[in-house]
């Protein structure tokens, strides 16, 4: 075990080691917030190296194997991302961070109904959030669907989205050239913002 698995473990209270669930669950807490710090640190092959001992040691914690995809998407290591973020979506299904992340990298491999199914499980799970519906509305866009354009786009607003963040992306510059999905974005600018961020979208 390595040092620092070894010492969280002996910082438990010494009633967990009587419980196992907990005491996994516990360490498996404590193992994934230490990844976080390093991978905060950018200190992502310490991080990758903690998580991995974990694994073997204690079996797939989803927290843990998240930290561990973080790591290797930093690192630029996208298979190894997807599989590390694989194997936390298998231990939690509804894990709506590792969803997300493969998601983004799906997206990236051109690998779209794999993305929306991640996408969509994110959005279920932080139904507060903007980004997930970001992605939704990007990904009908991409496929024509002017209502799921409008729909994904308006929950994403809802959470704190602003239109105006993307007037200079070339994606929505080409969304707001269709005539339907430029139909829905002009609608969506000028109720809830002005028709001016519209002009900017569609401005050469």
């Amino acid at each position: 075990m390595s040092a620092l698995l070894l010492a969280l473990a002996l910082a438990l209270p010494a009633g967990a080691t009587r419980d196992p669930v907990p005491y996994r669950q516990d360490l498996a807490r404590r193992v994934a917030a230490s990844a976080e710090a390093l991978n905060l640190r950018g200190k992502h092959q310490e991080a990758i190296d903690l998580c991995r001992e974990h694994g073997r040691r204690l079996g797939v914690a989803a927290d843990v194997a998240y930290e561990e995809g973080l790591a290797w998407n930093a690192l630029g290591e996208k298979g190894k991302a997807r599989k590390a973020y694989g194997a936390a979506i298998e231990a939690d299904p509804r894990h709506a961070a590792a969803r997300y992340d493969r998601a983004e990298l799906l997206i990236e491999a051109g690998e779209l109904d794999a993305a929306e199914e991640d996408l969509l499980v994110a959005a279920e799970e932080r139904s507060d959030h903007w980004a997930a519906f970001f992605r939704l509305a990007e990904l009908a866009a991409r496929r024509g669907d002017a209502d799921g354009f409008e729909r994904f786009m308006m929950e994403a607003v809802r959470n704190g989205w602003d239109l105006r963040s993307v007037v200079t992306d070339p994606d929505w510059k080409g969304f707001a050239r269709d005539p339907e999905l430029g139909a829905v974005l002009k609608r969506v600018a000028t109720v809830y913002y002005d028709v001016a961020v519209y002009e900017a979208l569609i401005a050469e």
